[in-house]
């Protein structure tokens, strides 16, 4: 039976259990594969077996980056975006033609507007701390936040400037391209089916989209973010708008930790203000965000959301018996 017959949940089970599948297959082969290959360039078994080791090894953490958006995030996605659309991945994931120029543009300008309100977000998140009952789990919290920020600056200690642009080419092209084809992608089109509500369909991703990156502290405003992804979608049916906003998105922080290394300016010169004029000027960009997306939000969520369950085969638990009397007669 094909996959693209079967219900949207079972086919959003398939994709989670496929997403765990890749997963487990990469968590066991790729410490194996780069182990062979450190031993092939005349490196110690001994300090790849050493977890202490691993975890300051830049070389290991930017291939492991790399490799699991691949493996874990993108294979999936191409693999059941070709099987739910019986070979017309590209349509399925609207990434079958480029962006116009005013498209990129817009996207460029959108996302100038509501940063500076992301970043008002994630300053009050970053402060947020919880009551005295629950600071054990405050405190776990800030230990997953700090090991995950440890990861980063790991794969941000770099020196020359090819470096740099691998660290580029890992944490703002290669996430951009992988995290919008697997959330956006597939997630939020399963979702609308479920669901059959844009809204709901676009702020659910947003929500596993933060979720999964297991930092309560920068939660909120990557829900915001990947709601600004997901609404880009909806807009423009081209998955190639998210993926440069969210790329975009990724270079800057990149960038801004290159200028830092570089001493061009400071940690605290980059930190958005928490204070009137901070929210001032968050709540200015909200409004500019705002005004530019009211010519396209009516329009174009209607024909995403038509466009998506036009095109969605129903499984036969779906189908109504009126719906299949009616085929009947047509025939006859």
């Amino acid at each position: 039976m094909k996959l693209a017959l079967y219900s949207p949940l079972a086919k959003l089970l398939i994709f989670i259990g496929l997403i765990f599948l890749f997963l487990g297959i990469f968590s066991v082969i790729f410490p194996i594969a780069y182990l062979h290959i450190h031993l092939l360039f005349g490196g110690n078994a001994t300090d790849m077996l050493n977890p202490e080791h691993t975890i300051k090894d830049w070389a290991f953490l930017c291939n492991m980056q790399l490799w699991t958006s691949i493996c874990v995030f993108l294979v999936p996605s191409l693999l059941v975006a070709h099987w739910y659309s019986n070979g017309k991945t590209g349509r399925y994931l609207f990434a079958n033609h480029l962006p116009s120029p005013a498209q990129c543009l817009t996207a460029v300008i959108l996302l100038i507007a509501i940063t500076p309100f992301i970043g008002f977000i994630g300053e009050w998140n970053n402060q947020i701390s919880f009551p005295e009952s629950l600071s054990s789990i405050e405190t776990w919290m800030r230990q997953q936040e700090n090991a995950a920020q440890d990861i980063v600056s790991q794969i941000l200690n770099v020196e020359n400037a090819a470096d740099w642009l691998f660290v580029f080419l890992i944490l703002a092209i290669s996430a951009g391209i992988t995290e919008e084809f697997l959330f956006r992608g597939v997630m939020q089109r399963l979702l609308l089916e479920k669901f059959k509500r844009v809204h709901l369909s676009v702020w659910v991703t947003a929500f596993i989209f933060s979720a999964i990156h297991l930092q309560f502290f920068g939660f909120f405003p990557r829900i915001l973010l990947g709601a600004f992804c997901g609404y880009l979608l909806v807009w423009t049916r081209n998955i190639w708008i998210p993926v440069l906003a969210h790329t975009l998105n990724n270079a800057a922080y990149v960038a801004t930790e290159y200028a830092i290394k570089q001493e061009w300016t400071t940690a605290e010169a980059t930190e958005m203000d928490i204070s009137w004029k901070g929210f001032a000027i968050a709540i200015a960009g909200l409004a500019i965000f705002v005004l530019l997306i009211r010519r396209f939000k009516n329009q174009q969520t209607a024909q995403y959301r038509q466009e998506i369950l036009s095109s969605t085969v129903k499984s036969i638990f779906e189908i109504k018996p009126e719906e299949i009397n009616r085929t009947f007669s047509d025939e006859k």
